[in-house]
């Protein structure tokens, strides 16, 4: 322990004249009595009138010299050297993301983390500053640069883990623009397991140092990274489900299995059936699933260290009958035959060149096979080596053996196509796309699957001659058509069969006249959204779950799930590193002085409550 100002303990003379006080003696009046017989008591104290007397022990003198003592320890101002992590402006980044909910450190990373930060918060010096930022798929700045220990506390305290991945990039490039006008260096410390990618296109400036500070040890978990389902090939009125398990441990892990329909058991493999290895994947396929319509659950049933990650969701919708027509200038035996093989589909037939604007009102769907009207006017269409006027799509010439080079995963229309970078193809169209279209699939040269939809006309374009490619013999063919014709005729204020990764911004139709939403998330919060553009964009999915969109009495539904691979591989790293070649290095420390005058002054007004009531209780 060391002092600011010893002098000041020359206060303890003041325990001089106290001790004084009790070695004197009271002076008494002297009065004669015939007999001191019955005074026996009264003659010790009259010996004691003496100027001085022996010092006896007295629990009040100690009590009065202990304060003493504690009070001039305190205005000498005493303090310790202590080991924290210090600097003179620091910012506090804390990693929000899904690994730090993690229990291999109890009671989780993330809540570690915190402990920690309210530790270095009690260790900052009188004139150090610092900022708490929330790093999760958004930056939160929770507190801005600011001396006040209780305010840090508060905005340490108010960060919560979510179900997303980390965006570091952004709370670093965040932290940089907004300390470079101060004067001194700045102190970034990264409180984070260190589970995510490498930081690109970021330069520390010389005065900038990075400190990444980990927490976490194992990385045993094992999560559901993949769920999907398509109708079968068969039966489209039956559904194959797909899910995907990886194991993320060091050790094999027998995993039960179970899927449920709005909560009532539907299939599940016992542990037996599906054992992973360390570090691998487990396929399950839960075939010929019949009669599937609400909700979807995949649940994982084993013990680990993040237990967010176990479970899925998906929901399922019944299909109706559609009125289809094709239009083509002769047969189209491949897209007949692929159309006829729904159940749900009522095929009709007609000739491209006798379709007039209107004639799509009579009909959920028109599909036209090489060739179609300059217009075809408001309806849903399925286009097939040709595109009108007033659809995303320009023909512009021909591709000679074209070659899918990339597609879009999770898309209602691609999403379930297997194979399709393998379809053969003799030629291809060449097109450009409107910015009303969206390219779905492309080869190195062109887009070849596009779809759009805009005042009343939807359109899924295919830029190939099914007849002139081997689609047609492959599993990738019916389930476009089907895709196709379920996105086309899908409820526009609905928001289908489908679901979303956390953090993922959610497009929410309206029908015409609703001017807010209210938003029912899994925490059972309730945001309301207002309703400035057709979709809405919500982007406050930080959590997996279900999410009930009502629009007056109207109510809808979408799923949220985790389902990220890298987020769900929660090893820690020792340290992370920037694209530029630096980065954060281990957190160092420096000794800090922690005061200790305020705990004296506390123990002295306890010490002087004592001794009043000593002194009373002897009265």
């Amino acid at each position: 322990m060391q002092l600011h100002n010893p002098l000041n303990l020359l206060l303890l003379l003041t325990t001089i004249p106290v001790i004084a006080l009790y070695l004197l003696r009271l002076r008494r009046r002297d009065v004669k009595v015939p007999s001191t017989l019955l005074w026996d008591r009264m003659i010790r104290d009259v010996q004691a009138n003496a100027p001085l007397q022996k010092l006896r022990v007295n629990l009040l003198l100690i009590l009065q010299l202990l304060v003493l003592l504690l009070a001039s320890l305190a205005f000498a101002a005493p303090f310790m050297k202590s080991s924290a992590l210090s600097g003179e402006h620091q910012v506090l980044i804390l990693d929000a993301s899904l690994s730090m909910q993690s229990r291999d450190v109890s009671p989780s990373r993330f809540a570690a983390a915190q402990a920690e930060a309210l530790k270095m918060i009690d260790g900052l010096r009188r004139h150090d500053e610092m900022m708490v930022i929330e790093a999760g798929a958004r930056t939160r700045v929770m507190c801005g640069f600011t001396s006040e220990k209780a305010t840090l506390r508060r905005a340490v305290e108010a960060c919560a883990p979510r179900d997303v991945s980390s965006n570091l990039r952004e709370a670093i490039v965040l932290t940089l623009s907004m300390s470079r006008n101060t004067s001194a260096g700045t102190r970034i410390f990264v409180f984070s397991d260190g589970a995510f990618d490498a930081i690109p296109d970021v330069q520390l400036p010389s005065n900038v140092q990075a400190s990444f500070v980990q927490f976490g040890k194992t990385g045993n978990n094992v999560a559901v990274t993949g769920l999907d389902f398509r109708r079968s090939l068969r039966d489209p009125s039956r559904f194959d489900l797909f899910v995907a398990v990886d194991n993320f441990g060091d050790k094999p892990v027998q995993c039960p299995l179970t899927v449920e329909l709005d909560g009532s058991l539907l299939r599940a493999r016992d542990s037996s059936e599906f054992t992973i290895a360390p570090r691998d994947r487990g396929e399950a396929v839960f075939a010929d699933l019949a009669g599937l319509s609400g909700l979807l659950t995949a649940r994982a049933d084993v013990a680990d260290d993040l237990p967010a990650d176990n479970v899925a969701h998906a929901v399922v919708a019944g299909r109706r009958t559609l009125r289809v027509l094709l239009a083509a200038p002769g047969r189209s035996p491949f897209l007949e035959r692929a159309l006829n093989a729904d159940p749900f589909v009522k095929l009709f037939f007609g000739k491209s060149g006798d379709f007039r604007p209107g004639d799509a009102t009579d009909y959920d769907a028109v599909v036209f096979d090489g060739d179609c009207p300059d217009e075809v006017g408001p309806g849903s269409y399925l286009l097939f080596g040709a595109a009108p006027k007033d659809s995303p799509v320009t023909v512009t010439g021909t591709e000679e053996r074209p070659r899918v080079t990339d597609w879009n995963p999770t898309h209602p229309i691609t999403r379930l196509l297997p194979g399709l970078g393998s379809v053969r193809m003799s030629e291809g169209k060449t097109a450009t796309v409107a910015d009303w279209g969206k390219v779905l699939a492309e080869t190195a040269r062109t887009p070849l699957i596009v779809a759009g939809e805009r005042r009343g006309y939807r359109c899924v374009y295919v830029g190939f001659d099914v007849a002139k490619s081997d689609i047609v013999v492959r599993p990738a063919f019916p389930l476009l058509i089907i895709g196709a014709l379920e996105w086309l005729t899908s409820d526009p204020t609905q928001l289908g069969e489908r679901y979303y990764r956390a953090g993922e911004a959610v497009p929410i139709p309206v029908a015409p006249g609703v001017e807010h939403l209210v938003v029912h998330t899994p925490r059972r919060e309730e945001i309301d959204v207002p309703v400035r553009s057709n979709p809405v964009l919500f982007d406050g999915t930080e959590y997996a779950g279900i999410y009930e969109v009502k629009a007056g009495d109207e109510s809808t539904r979408f799923i949220v799930n985790i389902l990220d691979r890298r987020e769900s591989n929660t090893k820690p790293k020792s340290e992370i590193r920037l694209a530029s070649g630096g980065g954060p290095t281990k957190a160092s420390t420096v000794q800090t002085n922690v005061e200790l005058w305020r705990h004296l002054i506390m123990v002295a007004l306890g010490v002087l409550t004592l001794e009043w009531w000593v002194y009373h209780r002897r009265v």
